[in-house]
């Protein structure tokens, strides 16, 4: 009988998924957990032992990016259309569409219904079920096995995902990185917990809801204020009726306070400014160079690789330098994975408990979506001093990271 693989831990692992794929013998299978994250359960009667699922592990098994320093550049898409359909500056489709032409395979994130699916597209009126932000983890079971079937093939894939994800990738890969592979990570917040989500679905007046969009860009990307528009409402589309914008504090709030993340993403080994993908990309907030361009979006795009650099080229894309001093103040994920005072905070402590035992009252007060009470205060006032004292260990992260990156 095999003894247990060396995986990550609960604590560490990222649900990445890469280990259950690489196993041959289906002795891994994913699950979700009481605590609304998924992770992996290992099968010892059908283990053999063959530690293909550690070498693959991108936590146990890292692999490191290409030589260089990473370029930071602010890029758009120049058609209208698929910009107006994506999050911020629609790169990702733009290249999409570019891998689709020449006869490629585009893998990406999709709702299905309201859980998130990772799916391969070949056609370009496919693309936009992948387009869009998905602030949730989806199982990526049975989808590195699909990457590297079409790569073994000479197909041309476009593979996009969160670092951990890409990294889990590479580990199936063995390393190696194919010419015919464009990977694309984002600068990924971390994954919350299902649990906001489900009930806010549950306590949500509008019937069952078909399926959601968490970004409605058709007022645009920024108001007339510079701010951030539609960030704390879910556009729902119920089975009955039109789509509706929701005020959803309970679940932006969530992802935002990181306080229900998974707790490998309160220390993520890959928010690095230089990463194993070709391409990072994420929304250029904060940008002050382009403001003509807000309504419609603007992306920020950082090049790790010259496969990167030649996707860029091609895809008919608006690209210009940038700098980041510019970029790192508004997007302190890029460099900085570590939220060490988080972990101090009771509501990590009180997460699952509030979710499957407590109220929605309570559920709402745990991330300050309810108004302050007496009751409330010392609770509030704790977790405002702990933020406050990650963001100043941000600060001294992104500082560093400029004067590195910058000179």
């Amino acid at each position: 009988m095999a003894l247990k693989p060396t995986l990550a831990t609960r604590r560490t692992c990222t649900g990445c998924m890469a280990c259950v794929d690489s196993c041959a013998h289906s002795a891994l299978e994913s699950y979700m957990a009481r605590d609304g994250h998924l992770y992996v359960r290992w099968n010892r009667t059908d283990c053999t032992g063959c530690g293909a699922c550690s070498r693959t592990c991108p936590v146990i098994t890292p692999h490191k990016p290409e030589p260089g320093k990473p370029g930071i550049r602010a890029a758009w898409a120049n058609d209208e259309r698929l910009r107006m359909k994506s999050s911020s500056g629609g790169v990702f489709a733009a290249l999409a569409v570019q891998t689709l032409a020449e006869g490629g395979v585009v893998f990406g994130a999709a709702m299905k219904g309201t859980q998130v699916v990772h799916r391969a597209v070949e056609r370009i009126d496919d693309l936009e079920a992948l387009q869009g932000s998905k602030y949730q983890q989806g199982d990526l079971s049975g989808v590195y096995r699909k990457v590297r079937k079409y790569l073994r093939e000479g197909r041309a894939v476009l593979f996009s995902g969160v670092p951990c994800q890409v990294a889990g990738l590479y580990g199936m890969l063995g390393g190696k990185r194919p010419d015919n592979l464009l990977a694309v990570d984002l600068v990924c917040s971390g994954f919350p917990s299902l649990l906001p989500l489900q009930s806010f679905l549950k306590h949500e007046p509008y019937g069952r809801v078909e399926t959601l969009t968490y970004r409605d860009k058709r007022d645009g990307w920024y108001d007339d204020a510079k701010q951030r528009i539609s960030s704390q409402d879910l556009t729902l589309y119920p089975e009955d009726g039109t789509p509706v914008k929701l005020y959803s504090g309970l679940v932006y709030s969530a992802f935002g306070s990181h306080l229900t993340n998974r707790s490998s993403c309160l220390n993520c080994p890959f928010a690095r400014a230089h990463r194993l993908a070709d391409l990072t990309l994420a929304d250029y907030w904060g940008d002050r160079d382009y403001p003509d361009q807000h309504y419609a979006g603007l992306s920020a795009v950082v090049v790790h690789s010259r496969k990167g650099l030649e996707a860029i080229s091609k895809a008919d894309l608006t690209v210009h330098p940038s700098t980041w001093a510019k970029f790192l103040h508004s997007c302190y994920r890029m460099v900085c994975g570590r939220h060490p005072f988080i972990r101090l905070h009771p509501g990590r402590w009180l997460r699952t408990f509030a979710f499957t035992r407590g109220s929605y009252a309570l559920q709402q007060h745990l991330f300050y979506v309810k108004p302050m009470t007496l009751l409330t205060f010392p609770y509030r006032a704790w977790g405002g001093f702990l933020f406050r004292m990650s963001g100043m260990w941000i600060d001294r992260v992104v500082k560093h990271a400029i004067n590195n990156l910058d000179t």
